[in-house]
């Protein structure tokens, strides 16, 4: 009996150790971020590699994106009607990019970005996820559905119920699994996985960001400062799609979209 009692306290003990060791680990997703600005005429897209790292000793992680790289460009591909929309790929400010700290013990965030401006942005929020039961496969992963209401867009979101990191890109977050793939439903917002690696050393740091004008959140300050900002980036746009023959229908002047909304 005594062995019987031994026998499945050791099962229980090393059951609980390697659910707690696997909950203890490093690692990152890989994303290809989508955002489609120009909703209306379809003309401005900003496509770009970005990284979730994460430490579940810390309880910490970072998203990054828009980081300078060599493979950075603008271009103006033609539709078959003759309009242009403008695809920029890794369009970058600087090494350090686009970041999104977050500490999973608290509802609280710091960003760095750039809207207009280089701003660390500090933000608190919780997100009503509705889990539903649907279930589908990535790359021989198995993942659950999950759907939410979050700055004036309706997401979907397909996590890992057996990474239990309530993480995922950008501040999508608060899940009982590791976020793979998320998109609102008009996919005009899209994080669409690339790859994952569990276990592994990475040279990123997972801290705050620190350098910038440091302000509180406001979605309708942000809103119209993104509204400014897409309408600076395509002030050239419209005479480039005149030099190959085409015509930019936005003209730079109707955008329907940012990335948080407050309608």
């Amino acid at each position: 009996m005594k062995k019987i009692n031994y026998l499945l306290f050791f099962i229980t003990w090393a059951n609980t150790h390697l659910i707690a060791q696997s909950t203890k680990t490093k690692g990152s997703v890989m994303y290809n971020q989508i955002l489609v600005f120009d909703t209306i005429n379809g003309t401005v897209e900003n496509e770009t590699e970005s990284f979730l790292y994460f430490d579940t000793e810390k309880k910490q992680s970072v998203y990054v994106w828009d980081r300078k790289s060599k493979s950075k460009s603008q271009k103006l591909v033609k539709k078959g009607d003759g309009s242009m929309y403008l695809k920029v790929k890794n369009g970058a400010s600087d090494p350090i990019g686009n970041i999104v700290f977050k500490d999973y013990s608290s509802q609280n965030l710091i960003c760095r970005d750039y809207v207009q401006e280089l701003r660390i942005i500090s933000d608190t929020y919780m997100i009503d996820w509705k889990i539903d039961e649907e279930t589908k496969n990535i790359q021989d992963m198995v993942l659950q559905k999950a759907e939410c209401d979050f700055r004036g867009r309706h997401y979907i979101a397909w996590f890992n119920p057996k990474i239990p990191i309530p993480d995922g890109p950008w501040k999508l977050r608060g899940l009982p699994g590791l976020i793979i793939e998320a998109y609102d439903e008009k996919k005009h917002v899209q994080f669409n996985f690339t790859s994952l690696t569990l276990s592994a050393e990475f040279t990123e740091k997972i801290e705050a960001p620190t350098e910038g004008k440091r302000v509180v959140y406001d979605c309708a300050q942000f809103t119209a400062a993104h509204y400014e900002m897409i309408r600076d980036l395509t002030k050239g746009v419209v005479a480039k799609a005149q030099q190959v023959g085409g015509t930019f229908q936005g003209g730079g002047n109707v955008y329907t979209n940012t990335i948080e909304r407050c309608y």
